[in-house]
């Protein structure tokens, strides 16, 4: 999208080591970052902002930063990019995209508008340019879903799933579903860390 929407700028990609509840084990989070790496690596990405161990508990140490270095480059180690622009993200991205741009003539007022009219919708932002209407869900693999769409422009491209009625509890599951998942699958299938003891 960005070859195609910003074809005169100077752009690069960069992901960011998951930025929710980090998992609390350090293989847990190893775990974590081993896939981060590989997929920084699968997508072509250039940068990757990793995470360590520490994340969950306190801000690391110099040790602690080279350690997660040593093992994000380990793990991203002989995987190769996989570039495929026919996927729901990219559909789902470019409609969101193309109807902030279709808003206005002015980019700037384009996002004003596309908030406005809730065509730009964060689920559970309580911003008060936000329209609060659009709704996300974790299907029982833990990927991400729309449970409501509100204005967004994604009928006919996203499937809704419907998730019942979110609750305190339910929200905090889902918010933790990450950290608690590759804290259990470390548990299962402990590995052996990259650059000595965390």
């Amino acid at each position: 999208m960005c070859a195609e929407f910003l074809p005169e700028a100077t752009w690069h990609v960069v992901i960011y080591a998951y930025m929710g509840l980090f998992p609390r084990t350090p293989d847990g989070a190893m775990l974590l970052l081993g896939k981060a790496a590989e997929l920084a690596m699968s997508t072509d990405s250039e940068r990757l902002i990793v995470k360590t161990a520490a994340e969950a508990h306190r801000i690391p140490t110099v040790a602690e930063n080279v350690t997660a270095l040593e093992h994000a480059a380990a793990s991203a180690k002989g995987i190769k990019a996989i570039v495929d622009a026919d996927n729901q993200v990219y559909r789902e991205a470019h409609a969101l995209v193309d109807a902030v741009l279709n808003s206005h003539a002015d980019l700037d007022r384009a996002l004003v508008v596309a908030f406005k009219r809730g065509l730009l919708d964060v689920p559970y932002c309580l911003h008060p340019d936000n329209a609060g209407q659009a709704r996300s869900t974790l299907d029982a693999d833990g990927r991400l879903g729309w449970s409501e769409l509100g204005s967004l422009p994604l009928r006919g491209i996203a499937e809704r799933a419907p998730s019942g009625r979110i609750t305190s509890s339910t929200l905090m599951s889902a918010l933790s579903y990450v950290q608690h998942t590759h804290d259990t699958q470390a548990l299962e299938q402990p590995m052996a860390v990259i650059g000595g003891e965390l």
